[in-house]
């Protein structure tokens, strides 16, 4: 049989950082024997087509081993790409490069880890994922724990798709507390999508959010905040009131609050608006509100 049409092109990997990480997995997991050398030298330079060809015709990588690769070195093209748009983003800025990987503090029970659970993911969008954290790992060394990647490595396509849904709405309380208010429940109008109980349970069995919770801030505290990158929510209990405000709620566990940090996802501001109108509706004689939403370098005040 001829293996050759079996083997897509490659496209070569310019970031010299993936390309080590790349070039190191591959030779720990792959490369042994007479030809050894030879075969690292081609890795090197970025021949990963006649590698593969050659360990398929040698038997010393299965069907089953090429699959992952192909999804691995996907995966590692998908992050140099991403590497190279912010590093051009940086010389546009005038600012200092992403450093340079620092090859001594090179894990490899952590790429191991990585490569077992990308090399099992062939759609596009959670590979979309994984890129991000590889290319996270070559900036932040030590920041996604293995913990994360196993997170990350049992996530199916419609679970990877509810925590990006999710993570458009996440909060931060004055406390740097991370979490998500279940609109629904507060009967907020929430454009772009809500976030049922469901998908809240959703998040909660994959690891990505605590079980559901109920609380008043006002029951310990007269001032109560939360924002996101483009607005701001801000409250203050009127002196002698009191309230029955109700907020339900999950908070994101460590390995979200992880791949949060890495994602590039644009934050929606209907959620603090929402709850903002209910507040002014049912509490404006208890709760004195404030709401600005970024302008540019400033803040503006969103609602009349």
């Amino acid at each position: 049989m001829d293996i050759i049409p079996y083997l897509q092109p490659i496209a070569t990997i310019a970031a010299p950082t993936i390309a080590f990480i790349v070039s190191s997995v591959m030779t720990r997991l792959f490369l042994r024997g007479d030809n050894a050398s030879d075969e690292f030298e081609k890795i090197k330079a970025g021949k990963f087509n006649e590698v593969l060809d050659s360990l398929l015709r040698s038997e010393k990588m299965s069907y089953f081993e090429l699959y992952k690769c192909k999804n691995f070195l996907k995966i590692a093209k998908m992050a140099d790409e991403i590497h190279i748009h912010r590093n051009n983003e940086f010389n546009h800025n005038n600012t200092q490069p992403i450093n340079k990987y620092d090859t001594d503090k090179f894990d490899f029970d952590w790429y191991m880890r990585f490569f077992d659970g990308a090399g099992s993911v062939s759609n596009e969008q959670i590979q979309s994922l994984w890129a991000a954290v590889l290319e996270d790992r070559i900036t932040s060394p030590g920041f996604c724990s293995l913990r994360t990647l196993e997170t990350l490595h049992n996530l199916s396509r419609k679970e990877a798709e509810i925590f990006l849904q999710a993570a458009k709405f996440v909060l931060r309380d004055n406390f740097g507390s991370v979490f998500l208010i279940d609109a629904a429940y507060e009967s907020l109008d929430v454009e772009d999508g809500l976030l049922t109980e469901h998908k809240f349970i959703v998040l909660e069995e994959c690891g990505l959010a605590s079980s559901i919770r109920y609380s008043d801030p006002f029951d310990t505290f007269i001032r109560f905040s939360f924002e996101n990158p483009i607005a701001k929510f801000t409250s203050v209990l009127k002196e002698g009131a009191n309230t029955s405000l109700q907020f339900r709620f999950a908070y994101l566990t460590s390995s979200a609050r992880q791949l949060l940090a890495i994602l590039n996802v644009e934050p929606n501001d209907s959620i603090i608006k929402g709850v903002a109108q209910a507040i002014r509706k049912n509490h404006s004689k208890e709760i004195n509100i404030r709401v600005t939403k970024k302008k540019n370098d400033s803040w503006a005040k969103m609602l009349k």
